[in-house]
């Protein structure tokens, strides 16, 4: 099953694999998030991949982004906007306060 609404912190140049397609959807960067702290942030990665998915009559089962830039980013399902993903990127100079990957979405691995 998986976790409901991970939250993961990762290394600065860390890439991470997401199984995507029409059917059990793709990550959407939510941009209205309070979660996110880098205004800066390209999602153009990810809605180049949700137009080729929804283009598309065959699936692409991956999807593969590497974040190079620090921040916390907010993410949802497509096909289930109530479930998250928060991801933290530290900079080159600090590093993740617990060993992961994944955790529970819960008030202490947030932010």
């Amino acid at each position: 099953r998986g976790i409901s609404n991970p939250v993961t912190c990762i290394a600065l140049g860390t890439s991470i694999m997401f199984t995507v397609g029409r059917e059990i959807g793709y990550p959407v960067y939510n941009a209205e998030s309070l979660y996110n702290t880098n205004k800066d942030f390209d999602n153009t990665a990810f809605l180049d991949m949700a137009e080729l998915i929804q283009q598309s009559t065959i699936d692409r089962p991956y999807f593969s982004y590497t974040f190079n830039q620090a921040g916390t980013y907010a993410f949802y399902l497509n096909t289930h906007p109530e479930r998250t993903i928060i991801i933290t990127v530290m900079d080159a100079s600090t590093q993740c306060s617990e060993t992961g990957p994944w955790f529970e979405d819960r008030p202490m691995t947030n932010i």
